[in-house]
């Protein structure tokens, strides 16, 4: 009777224990990053995009970080400024022809169909706040801003430099880059992929 007893508390104890809600915990990103303020570097910093026509293939490449500067608080992206050269639009896929050739596609990137390069050569990234692993601000592109996220934040720190890794994803359509045709538009996927990988030295105090 006693050992009955005994496993059924046991019993009991564990029903109370699987009932208790998960306790959430909120990851931050991976590696640490000193505190500082610090300066991109522009010519090590990448910014590789994809983009996607729909059920046929990806056009990929990179564009380059024209500048860029952050400060760094208790392992936090707290303030910064990013400005991407619009006009350095570089494709790095194999999807192209004689009748379609890589510069084709340049061109039109470039044109008022999507990113009116002539007219808005810059595009900016403004830091509002970071939370966990994930940045937001406030993204300009084409003349209009929408707040966007960098999710999976990533640092390394070596010395004074330090290495800035994470993603952005966002919906072209926000901001104004599309064909002026509906049906051309409809082939193409909404959402913009761009990985970053920033290098940045620490500036003297």
């Amino acid at each position: 009777m006693r050992k009955l007893l005994l496993v059924s508390l046991f019993a009991g104890t564990l029903v109370l224990y699987s009932c208790q809600p998960a306790v959430k915990k909120e990851s931050g990103p991976t590696g640490a990053a000193e505190d500082g303020t610090y300066t991109v570097l522009t010519d090590s910093s990448t910014i590789f995009w994809k983009g996607s026509m729909l059920n046929i293939y990806d056009h990929y490449g990179y564009i380059r970080i024209k500048s860029g500067s952050f400060t760094v608080s208790n392992n936090s992206v707290v303030s910064g400024n990013f400005e991407v050269d619009m006009k350095s639009i570089s494709p790095t896929d194999e999807n192209y022809s004689e009748k379609t050739p890589k510069q084709y596609l340049v061109a039109h990137l470039s044109s008022a169909d999507f990113f009116a390069v002539d007219s808005f050569p810059v595009a900016t990234f403004v830091v509002e706040k970071m939370n966990a692993d994930t940045l937001y601000g406030r993204f300009t592109v084409r003349g209009r801003t929408g707040e966007e996220a960098i999710t999976g934040i990533r640092f390394t720190q070596q010395g004074n430099a330090l290495r800035a890794e994470g993603n952005l994803t966002f919906n072209r359509q926000k901001y104004g880059v599309s064909y002026s045709t509906k049906m051309k538009d409809r082939v193409i996927k909404d959402e913009i992929e761009l990985n970053i990988k920033l290098l940045a030295t620490k500036n003297p105090k």
